[in-house]
């Protein structure tokens, strides 16, 4: 069970005069979201048209959200993060265009584990060659089950053989909007979306 936390504000995830969407229509709606966030690099090389797009689909899943997305079990695991309406979002200044081009992304993974705990990674090679990786760990709180506060430990930042902590403690605010066996999204507290697909 996830820790409940203070100061957290409910967020409505479903719209009840929508009529909710078969399991077969819902499939068809996650299928056709990660078909356009495909091959874009988590969707930093998208037009803003192509997002808006994808904004629609998100939007649409986001009417048939489950309801208490946190207290769901299937809210554990590794998730690839596939798609960032803002690229720096979910890495930074290394999803930066500047960052991307040097550190190209090789994978970008959060991690939930029982009870709540959060892990963030991200996997590059530095001009291309050399591996490396940002990781960050913390812990999460909530209040009503959509929103969750994560008190994020200082990075730490590996490239080869090298090793070392660096910045200072930070935290973010995520709501998840909607969540099934294959996909979650979540909306950052800046509105930013974000989908998240099983590893």
């Amino acid at each position: 069970m996830l820790r409940n936390g203070q100061g957290v504000p409910r967020a409505a995830v479903t719209d009840s005069s929508a009529t909710a969407a078969t399991g077969a229509d819902t499939r068809a709606l996650v299928e056709s979201l990660l078909t356009k966030i495909a091959n874009t690099d988590r969707g930093a090389a998208m037009t803003e048209e192509q997002k808006a797009e994808a904004a629609r689909l998100i939007a649409q899943l986001e009417k048939v959200g489950t309801k208490d997305p946190l207290k769901d079990p299937r809210i554990f695991g590794d998730w690839e993060v596939v798609y960032s309406s803002n690229p720096t979002s979910s890495g930074g200044s290394f999803r930066s265009t500047l960052g991307r081009t040097v550190l190209k992304t090789r994978d970008m993974v959060q991690a939930v584990k029982e009870p709540n705990v959060v892990g963030n990674q991200v996997a590059f090679n530095a001009l291309g060659v050399i591996p490396g990786e940002v990781t960050l760990e913390g812990t999460l709180t909530t209040d009503d089950y959509i929103w969750a506060d994560v008190k994020f430990k200082r990075p730490t930042f590996k490239l080869g053989p090298f090793s070392f902590s660096f910045g200072g403690d930070s935290s973010v605010r995520l709501a998840t909007t909607y969540l099934d066996e294959r996909i979650r999204l979540g909306k950052g507290s800046r509105g930013s979306s974000f989908v998240f697909k099983r590893k």
